[in-house]
C-alpha cells in the first residue's frame, strides 16, 4: 500500500503525462548538451551521436524500493550519414506494479541544418487489482543546426492526442523547445520550455563542462516539479563510458543515477 501511494504521488507530480517514463529526469528536455538525454526523448537528436551506440541506464533502489528502480535499455544505429534508427526500451516495478514502454524510433537529416524524427511509443500500467492500462502514440522532434555554436530543437509527444479508454479519456500531449548553445570549447548552456497540455508548463536549465575529451559533467534543474541533477561522464576504457549521478527531487529526495554507454 506504501509503494501505491508513492506511485500515485509520484505519478502526480510528473502531471500524469502516461507512458513518458519521467522517472528518467529530464525526459522532457530537448537536451542539446548531451546526446545520452536529447535522443531519449528527440528521436531527430540521434544525430548529435556520430557512432552507433548502446545505452543501458538505471536508478538502483529508487526512494528505498526495489519496485521503484526504474532500467532502461536504449540503442542508436547510425545507417549512414543522413538516416539514423533507435530504440528505447523502459521497465519499472514488479509484482504488484508495473509500467513498461518500447519506443522506435527514425532520424533523417535533409541538409546541413535541419534534421526530421518521428517515433511510436507503446505503453502499459499494470497495477494488482486495479487492472492495466495501455496506450499507442507518435512523437515528431526536428533539430536546427543554426551555427558552430548554436542548435535549437521541438519536440511534439502523443501528436494525434491518443488517451488511454481505461484512464480518465483526457489526451495529455507535450511541447518542448529548447535551445543549446557552447559558450566555448568545454562549456555549453542549454534551455528548455516545456508545455504539458491539459497540465501544467515548466522549464528546465543544464550546464555542461567538457574537461577533456574523457571527461565532462552536467547539471541540471527543472521546475513543475522541482528536481536538480549533477552528472559525471568518464570514458574509462576504448569505447565505453560510465554516468554517475545524484537526483534531488523535491517530494522525494536523493536517489543515484548509472549509466552505461558502448559506441560501436
Amino acid at each position: 500500500m506504501v509503494i501505491f501511494a508513492l506511485i500515485v504521488c509520484l505519478n502526480s507530480s510528473k502531471s500524469q503525462n502516461y507512458g513518458a517514463m519521467s522517472y528518467f529526469n529530464f525526459r522532457h528536455s530537448t537536451g542539446l548538451s548531451c546526446p545520452e538525454s536529447a535522443a531519449l526523448l528527440n528521436p531527430a537528436a540521434m544525430y548529435l551521436d556520430s557512432s552507433s551506440n548502446l545505452i543501458f541506464r538505471t536508478k538502483p533502489s529508487r526512494f528505498g524500493f526495489s519496485e521503484l528502480s526504474p532500467m532502461m535499455i536504449s540503442g542508436v544505429w547510425r545507417a549512414d550519414s543522413i538516416h539514423s534508427l533507435g530504440m528505447n526500451l523502459n521497465g519499472l516495478g514488479g509484482s504488484l506494479y508495473s509500467e513498461i514502454s518500447s519506443e522506435l524510433r527514425y532520424s533523417a537529416s535533409l541538409n546541413d541544418m535541419i534534421t526530421l524524427g518521428a517515433s511510436l511509443e507503446y505503453s502499459s500500467l499494470s497495477i494488482k487489482d486495479y487492472g492495466n492500462q495501455s496506450l499507442v502514440f507518435a512523437n515528431v522532434g526536428t533539430v536546427l543546426d543554426l551555427s558552430d555554436e548554436l542548435k535549437v530543437g521541438f519536440i511534439l509527444r502523443n501528436i494525434f492526442g491518443n488517451y488511454s479508454e481505461q484512464a480518465d479519456k483526457t489526451a495529455y500531449q507535450s511541447v518542448v523547445f529548447g535551445a543549446g548553445y557552447r559558450i566555448n570549447e568545454e562549456l555549453t548552456a542549454e534551455g528548455d520550455m516545456i508545455i504539458i497540455i491539459n497540465s501544467v508548463s515548466a522549464l528546465s536549465l543544464a550546464l555542461k563542462y567538457d574537461y577533456d575529451e574523457y571527461l565532462c559533467f552536467r547539471a541540471a534543474y527543472r521546475t513543475e516539479p522541482n528536481i536538480m541533477e549533477l552528472l559525471v561522464m568518464y570514458a574509462f576504457i576504448s569505447d565505453v563510458a560510465l554516468m554517475i549521478g545524484s537526483e534531488y527531487h523535491e517530494l522525494f529526495g536523493f536517489s543515484p543515477e548509472i549509466v552505461l554507454k558502448y559506441i560501436f
